[in-house]
């Protein structure tokens, strides 16, 4: 009897171990990291099926195939600061700026310091902007000056820019712009991508992110023609056009959705065709990419540049092309009307500004919003959040006296860029008691900016205290800035600067650390204190107007 039962389960083992032979290996354990041979194999097939897109037969075999599934990870937000450097060339003899630069660095705040490798990549990257720059300005104020026939044109110029296409503890991804002028016709414009691995700081190449360069020559040939119209190209060898680009000049971003590849004038047509943009999506194309795991889940900011066509997908999942640019206006020579355009349907934002800024915010909710800041006259900023997931972009909110949380000088602006669509800075103008502007944390909530707080940091002002006329009554509050007591102080009291609600309320730090808070009658004309004019109760006020 045991022999028996021993020699039917050595039969047992034998017909499982047969079986296995036979059972094919599934795709998730033989794709997870697919070579280039393979990929060009299947590639040299797919090419012997008549009428049958290189898309689709992706989305064949991930149908009949039991694929490995798109993985994705909730990242922390990097906290991005830039800074733009402007400068020109006068020329006293002539009486004219020769040329005119500007250039963007970039750096971590200083709660991301701890990616070392990453900041020593930002500063190879500004070293090398500042140094382009530089070239540009000594060489064409010289070639300008020597020639009668520039004179007649604009000053020469060139804009270095940098938007952040993402920015969280995984990967860091940027859009540089550059737009020059030296003579001719028109100006010219060009984009270069860079990905950055964050914890690290090594510049991601091609090959660290793509399985195929034949395969990329293939998504990428029939991107280009479903979405632009063939006539824009060089078509007698557009696929020659996309290979050479690839081995000379590629340039990408590595999106929290998908990889999008820049194409500049020239490269795939003539001048007046502009620039191409073309968006590989992970979960579309996964075969194309060397890991699974380079979607971001949650919420995330894209940054939009100028002259841009942003593609997205909306709530529903449809893909859209986003772009945002000014346009002139009736009677302002060198302002702009905001213009925002969702695939064929335009909206305009009616206020007129100096410049915009621009981000796609996705948030947890899964909406998508665009979030606009214009700058207005006497520095005055004005925020619109426009609705995307819907046939037309909808103005959900505006936000008056704002701008994103960028301090201003004459010759920079700094500030952190908002990478974390529910939570980041606005600075608000406010004209209470000498200040200037606050900064207010807030965040998108059901497409909506909402404050996250009450009491604000006042972030610019008159440096000197305010003193005290006369004697005055205020109410002194504690470190959660909630009325204690009342108390009377004296003339000659110095009131230094410390929050706001923004409103009708200022907090001051009195020298021996206690706070008070003064009330501000501010809806009319004199600003008032407990009734009185407030220059009659300071010493050495100023008014923001």
């Amino acid at each position: 009897m045991r022999k028996w039962l021993c020699l039917l389960i050595l039969a047992c083992l034998l017909l499982c171990a047969c079986g296995k032979e036979n059972v094919p290996e599934t795709e998730s354990a033989t794709t997870e990291v697919e070579t280039t041979q393979t990929v060009e194999t299947k590639q040299t097939e797919t090419e012997t099926v008549t009428e049958t897109t290189t898309a689709e037969v992706i989305s064949q075999e991930t149908e009949t195939t039991e694929a490995e599934p798109i993985s994705v990870k909730e990242a922390e937000h990097l906290g991005i600061l830039v800074t733009r450097v402007m400068d020109w060339n006068y020329d006293d003899t002539y009486e004219m700026i020769t040329t005119n630069v500007s250039y963007d660095q970039i750096h971590l705040s200083e709660r991301s310091q701890k990616y070392e490798g990453l900041e020593k990549a930002f500063v190879a990257l500004n070293q090398a902007a500042e140094k382009t720059i530089h070239e540009f300005q000594d060489g064409s104020a010289d070639e300008m000056l020597e020639s009668e026939e520039t004179r007649q044109f604009l000053p020469f110029y060139e804009h270095a820019r940098v938007y952040v296409k993402r920015a969280d503890d995984r990967f860091v991804s940027l859009l540089l712009t550059d737009t020059s002028y030296a003579g001719g016709m028109h100006e010219f414009k060009a984009w270069s991508g860079y990905v950055y691995d964050t914890q690290s700081g090594k510049q991601l190449t091609l090959d660290d992110v793509f399985t195929s360069r034949s395969l990329l020559v293939q998504l990428l040939q029939e991107e280009l023609l479903a979405n632009y119209d063939e006539d824009l190209f060089f078509m007698d060898h557009i696929d020659e056009s996309v290979e050479e680009y690839l081995e000379e000049s590629a340039s990408f971003t590595l999106d929290p959705d998908g990889a999008t590849f820049y194409f500049n004038p020239y490269e795939l047509g003539p001048y007046a065709s502009g620039a191409f943009e073309v968006k590989l999506y992970y979960d579309k194309y996964p075969k194309a990419f060397v890991r699974n795991d380079f979607a971001s889940a949650g919420d995330y900011t894209i940054q939009v540049a100028e002259d841009e066509a942003l593609r997205f997908r909306d709530g529903s999942g449809k893909e859209k092309c986003l772009e945002v640019y000014g346009t002139p206006g009736v009677d302002m020579y060198d302002q702009t009307e905001l213009t925002l355009m969702l695939d064929d349907v335009a909206v305009k934002t009616g206020q007129y500004g100096y410049s915009s800024e621009s981000y796609l915010m996705h948030t947890n909710d899964g909406k998508n919003s665009l979030v606009c800041c214009i700058t207005m006259d006497n520095d005055y900023g004005m925020i619109y959040v426009f609705d995307l997931d819907g046939a037309r972009p909808e103005l959900v909110c505006t936000v008056d006296g704002a701008h994103f949380d960028r301090m201003e000088t004459d010759e920079q602006m700094d500030g952190m860029l908002p990478t974390d669509p529910e939570k980041f800075a606005l600075l608000r103008r406010c004209d209470l008691l000498s200040t200037y502007s606050y900064r207010e944390p807030v965040g998108l909530q059901d497409g909506k900016i909402v404050s996250q707080g009450k009491v604000f940091e006042i972030v610019r002002y008159q440096e000197e205290p305010l003193v005290l006329k006369q004697e005055m009554s205020f109410s002194v509050v504690n470190e959660n800035y909630q009325e204690t007591t009342k108390e009377v102080f004296t003339k000659g009291t110095k009131l230094f600067f410390d929050k706001t609600n923004g409103v009708d309320l200022v907090y001051f730090t009195l020298e021996d650390g206690r706070k008070v808070q003064v009330q501000v009658t501010a809806t009319d004309w004199p600003m008032r204190v407990n009734g009185i004019d407030a220059e009659d109760v300071f010493e050495q006020m100023f008014f923001a107007g």
